[in-house]
């Protein structure tokens, strides 16, 4: 199940595989992009979660 579909009230045991799971992300457009698309571009190369903050990372739990 994605990460983000957990919240921290959930139940139960997380478990991270071994090895990891890696998943390019990419973002493109066809012609260059407008402001607000290289500003959503520009948020999400900085701010990307890919473990929110209230589920230990491997090897923490």
């Amino acid at each position: 199940m994605p990460a983000n579909l957990l919240s921290p009230s959930d139940p139960g045991t997380i478990v991270f595989p071994r090895p990891a799971v890696r998943r390019p992300v990419a973002a493109f457009t066809r012609h260059r992009p407008d402001p607000l698309t290289a500003a959503f571009i520009e948020l999400v190369s900085r701010y990307l979660v890919v473990v929110p903050d209230h589920l230990p990372l491997p090897g923490e739990a």
